[in-house]
């Protein structure tokens, strides 16, 4: 299953999330509790490559 990473609108922080292709694009909760609807996907190329890099090696 695919990781995305997010940030929270409220406080900045970024975290990551796995789930579905499907559902790549839905709000997720901050883990420092803050409303689902403040957290949106982010897309970093660097950590992704980094990502692929692990998961294949």
């Amino acid at each position: 299953m695919p990781t995305y990473e997010f940030r929270c609108h409220e406080c900045a922080v970024t975290f990551d999330v796995q789930r579905p292709t499907s559902a790549s694009s839905d709000p997720a909760i901050c883990p420092d509790g803050h409303p689902n609807q403040s957290a949106s996907p982010e897309f970093n190329a660097s950590v992704a490559s980094q990502r692929t890099l692990r998961m294949s090696g």
